[in-house]
């Protein structure tokens, strides 16, 4: 009986030094996660019960790892739905994704013992690596085989945005081409197209300065820079200059009017417009730029040869408010 006694007295001590040895819950440093607030508990529990239904869906002798947490708003605390929450393999193509739910709430199977890249997908929002519109050090995090964790919160910011309509002489301009450029990189892998009333809109931008260059077909293109402060979104018009207008006749040796005719113009640039000629002969392009251009005349009858195929290169002046070009076809 002593003996027995001694024993228990011998592991209880054993278990209070383990646990006063026991190593704190890792840092924000060490896993990019943040302390989780009071208020976001249900939505961590909806989380772990996401988890949980995965878990038991789960052959037991599964390998793998699982993972779940919440996305929130770093300004206001706020979850954030409809957010694609990644988890990558680090060197890899390999990835599992989940999208968030009305709470935040995210669940993910992700593959054990290798590095993880934990990145957030949302057109408002930047990624983890963000912070205070600076790029910072991606969050990257380690499961082991059979781990769930459920207790990650990530806090993203909402980016800058430029929300821009495009108008001439007040009239909205369809179809012109935004760029939008940081220092010499693109930040639009391809230009954005204005709709019909002329608008346009470029999410997830950073802080600091971006040059807006426009360009509406052969009229004078806009360049200016507007400089961004962290999760603004800015309102910006651009007024673009009606430009020069081109017209003229094209007729044939006889001097006869020359219907239906295709007349193209293009410049260096690779910009192109083209116009009909009318019952007439006329034609007419609006709201050209100074500069260089080429026209070329062609048929599009079959039936219907001109006698010629050439270019005629014209160059129109700074000072120039409208250009006549009369052609005869020999």
């Amino acid at each position: 009986m002593r003996l027995a006694v001694g024993t228990m007295v011998i592991l209880l001590a054993s278990i209070i030094t383990l646990l006063v040895m026991w190593p704190e819950a890792p840092s924000e440093t060490d896993t990019g996660a943040v302390d989780v607030p009071a208020e976001h508990a249900e939505a961590l529990r909806r989380a772990n019960e996401a988890l949980e239904d995965r878990t038991s869906s789960t052959s037991p002798r599964s390998s793998g790892a699982l993972l779940s947490g919440v996305v929130l708003d770093a300004e206001t605390q706020r979850p954030i739905e409809g957010a694609r929450v990644v988890a990558t393999v680090e060197k890899e193509r390999g990835f599992s994704s989940n999208e968030t739910g009305p709470d935040g709430q995210f669940s993910l199977a992700c593959a054990p013992g290798r590095d993880l890249t934990i990145e957030v997908f949302h057109e408002s929002y930047h990624s983890p690596d963000v912070r205070n519109g600076r790029q910072v050090d991606p969050v990257v995090l380690r499961l082991q085989e059979g781990e769930r964790r459920s207790d990650l919160v990530l806090s993203i910011e909402r980016a800058s945005e430029i929300v821009g309509r495009v108008v001439s002489e007040e009239e909205p301009v369809a179809g012109a081409k935004v760029e939008i450029w940081r220092g010499d990189e693109p930040v639009t892998e391809e230009p954005i197209t204005t709709g019909d009333d002329g608008h346009f809109r470029v999410r997830r931008l950073f802080a600091g300065d971006h040059r807006v260059r426009v360009v509406a077909g052969s009229r004078p293109e806009h360049v200016e820079t507007v400089t961004l402060r962290p999760t603004e979104v800015r309102e910006l018009t651009v007024d673009i200059p009606s430009g020069i207008d081109l017209s003229g006749l094209i007729t044939d040796a006889n001097d006869a009017p020359l219907a239906g005719l295709l007349v193209g113009l293009s410049d260096p640039r690779g910009t192109g417009e083209a116009v009909f000629t009318g019952p007439d002969g006329r034609f007419a392009i609006p709201h050209l730029r100074p500069g260089r251009f080429e026209l070329r005349i062609q048929s599009v009858d079959p039936d219907r040869q001109l006698p010629i195929s050439e270019t005629w290169p014209f160059t129109i002046d700074d000072d120039t408010t409208e250009k006549r070009l009369d052609i005869q076809l020999d």
